[in-house]
């Protein structure tokens, strides 16, 4: 019988919390099968071989439609191994396909038909994006939450340096100074390069000043 192993791989952001996901399907096609005149008898293994050939001739529609061109409609509900691997055959994703072939001559046949089947899969032709799936209300909130906490953390940052300004102009006023724009730019230059650093701070506003009254 036909072997589907599925795995889901997902990576998180732990900052921002999005998240990518994606499958990976490996898959290991049986055969087509022939019974023989003793076979034939057998319930179990007659229903067994009528699922396998059933499904690889879905397989076969699903591809010459792919390589048809006509994407109107893609037989893929015709059996459960192309509706798993829907997205794997025309979908969003790579698709790597091997065969297998016999070198001795009684195995022609099917030899061939199984060149002339990865043949066509290898026509087929996948467009590869990624798909965007917009975040559950409570994960909306939380980076609501986190982006207006952002927000009133360089409001305060601002209002601090603002105040900063407003006290070295009282300053330069106090020396009998008048500053113009270019001073107040070098100002908020070095009151930038002395923030959180009192006595660098002093001693810029001291020169400043010293400057001014110049």
């Amino acid at each position: 019988s036909h072997t589907v192993l599925t795995l889901t791989l997902v990576r998180a952001d732990q900052e921002t919390g999005d998240m990518l996901s994606g499958s990976i399907n490996l898959v290991d096609l049986a055969g087509s099968e022939r019974l023989t005149a003793d076979q034939n008898t057998q319930p179990d293994r007659l229903r067994e071989t009528k699922a396998i050939n059933s499904s690889l001739s879905s397989l076969g529609k699903v591809v010459m439609s792919l390589n048809s061109g006509d994407i109107r409609h893609i037989p893929y509900r015709d059996s459960k191994l192309t509706r798993i691997l829907q997205n794997s055959l025309g979908g969003n994703s790579f698709c790597t396909l091997l065969a297998t072939v016999n070198p001795i001559a009684g195995s022609y046949e099917e030899s061939l038909n199984t060149l002339q089947f990865a043949n066509r899969c290898k026509n087929v032709l996948n467009t590869i994006h990624i798909n965007v799936i917009e975040e559950d209300p409570i994960s909306m909130q939380k980076k609501i939450k986190r982006l207006q906490a952002e927000v009133s953390e360089l409001q305060q940052k601002l209002q601090r340096a603002q105040m900063s300004n407003m006290g070295l102009r009282r300053r330069l006023k106090d020396a009998g100074g008048d500053p113009g724009e270019d001073d107040l730019d070098e100002i908020v230059n070095m009151s930038d390069v002395g923030d959180g650093k009192s006595g660098g701070q002093a001693g810029t506003e001291d020169g400043v000043a010293g400057k001014m009254m110049k």
